[in-house]
């Protein structure tokens, strides 16, 4: 797969909030083109969920709507399921990534967080697979997404 057709697109990165994906999150942004909006950068974050603010959920959906696709960075939760969803629902692209940032889980645990996630994995429009042929080989075999994964060597 060639990413070089989101050199001049924005995109969105649907990821957990909490801290301790922040170094994560923002390696894949820029691993991606670092033209993405990452929604720790704009969002409290050390507050609970049920204290958010419907201004946060709305900065986070302006920059859904103003995105060309959206990026997964793995693991997922529920708020981002959701986003996930909205993406398919409004015919923009959402791609997961399986990517070894060197600061979050292994691409092995990112498999099994969305191998336990059918809808999820039926709503995207496909799954990267970063310098990982045994992962890649394993997703090859998810009867969801056999037919949309691909291997990305950098």
């Amino acid at each position: 797969m060639s990413l070089s057709h989101i050199e001049t697109t924005k995109f969105y990165l649907v990821s957990r909030i909490k801290e301790s994906q922040h170094k994560h999150n923002e390696s894949l942004e820029e691993f991606i083109s670092g033209k993405g909006f990452v929604p720790h950068l704009h969002n409290p974050f050390n507050i609970l969920h049920s204290k958010l603010e419907h201004s946060v959920f709305k900065m986070d959906l302006d920059a859904m709507v103003e995105s060309d696709f959206g990026a997964v960075s793995l693991p997922i939760g529920e708020d981002c399921s959701a986003e996930i969803g909205w993406f398919c629902g409004n015919d923009k692209p959402v791609y997961a990534y399986i990517y070894d940032s060197g600061h979050g889980v292994s691409c092995e645990d990112q498999y099994r967080n969305l191998a336990s996630m059918w809808m999820v994995k039926g709503f995207l429009t496909g799954c990267v697979v970063v310098d990982n042929s045994e992962v890649f080989e394993l997703v090859k075999q998810d009867p969801i997404l056999k037919d949309k994964v691909e291997h990305y060597e950098s």
